[in-house]
């Protein structure tokens, strides 16, 4: 078969290119089967050979149970091998001294994909929770990917990772959502695919990228703001509204500026204005005055995007206060210590004192 794409079984996305690359947001074990298995039931009518590795929240059973509802003899394909299922509390190969994570990936994929061509399937499709392929190798980054897709796709080969959102930050999602060709989000009852990258339409506006965005990341823990290059909200998150006491219509209308006065004139501005014009990434821990007058410190983490940059806030301790309070802390412990009548003394694990109280100093 010498066709480009496969069908993917999944009605929102229709046939893909091999070589794609899938994320699937979900909640529950329901959101996992009403994805998966019409994905592994067209990639079994289409002749691929499929692997399932589980999540925490499907065991191989209850896939297994869910597949031969729609897919009547599934136990005919188990036997010739068509489709494997997995735990994934296994792994899929130990490390090898000396060798590179990224080359034991491809060299385990490429046996997969040579194994199956060899008994006559079409392709292959594989189906993974991402902590699965991060601790079997496979890391998230977007050279890594591509270095991967570069193999991956003349051998004819569909993967679809599935992510939990109550395990799933809003820096795990952009980058998720980044690094994929396609994103798959449930709101209000349906199924949505985001579009990423050259296999994505161009957006006619800006607005309707911060769109795909807004549609992942309105319920997330972590403050989300997306900000234009002319320092105009372009979207906040409901994180974001609560800590301004504004309505989201009245925060998308404002600058960064307005909305954290004073924040031109602080050490943050710059390192904001450098991500924005080079397209670079940063972290920092900072203090911001919020509208009603308050102080808050938060550790942000700023990402460019086309748009502009996002900026991912979670609210921290001042740096300064901890380690006074770290260092108070220790002083309070070696004055408890040393007033103690009992002699004590700190030794590391190969018997060396490092710290002794004033009655063993004292025999």
């Amino acid at each position: 078969m010498s066709t480009t794409t496969s069908k993917s079984g999944i009605d929102i996305l229709g046939n893909v290119p091999w070589g794609t690359q899938i994320c699937h947001f979900y909640q529950n074990s329901q959101d996992l089967i009403e994805i998966l298995v019409p994905y592994f039931k067209a990639g079994l009518e289409n002749n691929e050979f499929c692997m399932w590795i589980t999540s925490e929240h499907l065991s191989v059973e209850e896939a297994k149970l869910a597949l031969s509802k729609e897919v009547n003899n599934l136990d005919d394909y188990i036997q010739k091998g068509q489709i494997e299922f997995s735990s994934h509390d296994e792994g899929c190969f130990e490390k090898e001294e000396g060798s590179s994570d990224i080359r034991q990936v491809l060299d385990f994929w490429l046996d997969k994909l040579k194994w199956a061509s060899t008994k006559g399937f079409d392709g292959v499709r594989v189906t993974a929770p991402t902590f699965w392929l991060e601790k079997n190798g496979w890391r998230g980054s977007g050279e890594y990917e591509e270095r991967i897709k570069k193999v991956i796709t003349p051998w004819r080969m569909i993967v679809l990772r599935v992510q939990s959102l109550t395990a799933c930050g809003a820096k795990q999602v952009i980058d998720m959502v980044s690094n994929h060709s396609f994103a798959l989000v449930k709101r209000e009852g349906k199924w949505m695919a985001i579009q990423i990258g050259e296999q994505a339409r161009m957006p006619e506006k800006p607005q309707d990228s911060v769109e795909s965005y807004r549609k992942l990341l309105n319920g997330l823990v972590e403050g989300c703001e997306i900000i234009g290059y002319d320092w105009h909200y372009l979207y906040v998150n409901d994180s974001v509204i609560r800590r301004g006491g504004l309505t989201r219509e009245q925060l998308t209308g404002m600058t960064m500026m307005e909305f954290y006065p004073g924040i031109e004139n602080t050490q943050t501005f710059p390192v904001l204005q450098r991500c924005m014009k080079e397209g670079s990434a940063d972290h920092i821990a900072t203090e911001l005055v919020l509208l009603d007058g308050s102080r808050k410190w938060f550790q942000l983490s700023i990402q460019p995007m086309s748009e502009g940059i996002v900026v991912l806030s979670v609210e921290t301790t001042d740096p300064r206060r901890a380690e006074e309070a770290l260092r108070q802390s220790e002083e309070n412990f070696r004055r408890s210590v040393d007033d103690s009548p009992l002699g004590i003394r700190v030794v590391t694990a190969d018997g060396n004192t490092i710290y002794a109280n004033r009655v063993l100093l004292d025999i």
